[in-house]
C-alpha cells in the first residue's frame, strides 16, 4: 500500500513538473538521478556478492535469504524506485524535447529512458522465478533452476540499471555545464 501510494505522488510530480511553465529540467533531472543512483549503486553489491552467496549456503537458505530481504521491507522500496525513476526519467526526456535542450542530453535522456523501462521489463522476468522458488519446497534440486534463472535476468537488470544511471548523470552533466556557459 505504501508503494502505492509513494508512485502516485511520484506520478503526479511528474504531471505537475511535465506541465509547468518553468519547466525546471535540472531539479526534475537532479531527483531522477538520485532514484537510479539507489537502485543501480545497489545493484552492484547485489550482483557481486548476493546472488553468488546461493552456491555457498545452498538455494534453500538463499531463498529465505530473498524472503527476508527482498520480499519484507525492500520491496517498499526497489519498487517505488523503480517505477518512479523510469518516470521521472521518462518525464525529464519529454521536458529536454519541449524545452529544446541540447541534442547530446536529449540522447542521453533518450538512453536513461529506454534503460530504466528496460528495468522493469528485466524485472518482469526475474520476479516469477524468485516467487516460484519461494512457493516450492524446500528442495535444492527444484530451487537451484529457478535461481539460476533470477539471477540471469537479476544481471540483465542491473546492466540496465548501471546504464540509466550512468546516462542520467551524463545528462545532468551535460545540462547544468551548458547551462553555466550561456549564464
Amino acid at each position: 500500500m505504501i508503494a502505492l501510494i509513494v508512485a502516485a505522488l511520484v506520478l503526479v510530480l511528474v504531471l505537475a513538473l511535465v506541465r509547468s511553465r518553468k519547466r525546471p529540467l535540472v531539479p526534475l533531472m537532479v531527483v531522477a538521478t538520485v532514484c537510479t543512483s539507489i537502485l543501480g549503486g545497489a545493484s552492484i553489491p547485489m550482483m557481486i556478492v548476493d546472488r553468488p552467496a546461493w552456491h555457498s549456503i545452498g538455494a534453500v537458505a538463499y531463498t529465505e535469504y530473498e524472503r527476508a530481504t527482498d520480499f519484507e521491507r525492500a520491496r517498499f522500496i526497489y519498487i517505488p524506485l523503480a517505477w518512479g525513476g523510469a518516470f521521472l526519467v521518462s518525464a525529464a526526456l519529454v521536458m529536454a524535447r519541449r524545452s529544446r535542450a541540447d541534442r547530446r542530453v536529449r540522447i542521453s535522456l533518450a538512453i536513461a529512458t529506454a534503460s530504466a523501462w528496460s528495468v522493469l521489463a528485466m524485472t518482469a522476468g526475474a520476479a516469477p522465478n524468485l516467487l516460484r522458488a519461494l512457493a516450492s519446497p524446500h528442495d535444492e534440486a527444484v530451487l537451484a533452476p529457478l535461481l539460476a534463472r533470477f539471477v540471469a535476468w537479476s544481471i540483465a537488470r542491473a546492466a540496465f540499471l548501471v546504464a540509466t544511471f550512468w546516462a542520467m548523470l551524463s545528462a545532468l552533466a551535460m545540462q547544468t555545464i551548458r547551462r553555466q556557459v550561456t549564464a
